[in-house]
């Protein structure tokens, strides 16, 4: 977690993220810290492909780490961080033995 804590993101957009990532790591049982995973390779690398298993029935764990996601984006684009997002088409045109469907986004900084 050291590169969030060093990052010169805002200060609430930080504790929302270990917010997040703390009920993520209880739910899934083990420490993932996907969310600030994923903000690094975006603020570092420029974009990161986010997704989720849309299910029928139950609610899919990814789908809930998506939800978290698009809180911190939405707090990290208040703060003025333009994000762009790309809808990946994947061929997964019927849905998977256990009942859903994959899809995913690329998210990119934008030019501000």
């Amino acid at each position: 977690m050291s590169w969030l804590e060093n990052s010169t993101l805002d200060p609430k957009v930080k504790a929302l993220i270990l917010k997040e990532d703390e009920k993520l790591n209880i739910l899934l049982g083990y420490n993932s810290n996907q969310l600030a995973s994923d903000i690094e390779k975006l603020i570092q690398h420029g974009s990161v492909e986010v997704g989720y298993r849309s299910s029928c029935g139950k609610t899919d764990p990814t789908m809930k780490a998506y939800a978290a996601w698009v809180k911190v984006l939405k707090a990290l684009k208040k703060t003025g961080i333009q994000v762009d997002e790309v809808p990946v088409k994947h061929g997964n045109g019927w849905a998977t033995k256990a009942g859903g469907f994959w899809s995913s986004n690329v998210y990119t900084l934008g030019k501000s």
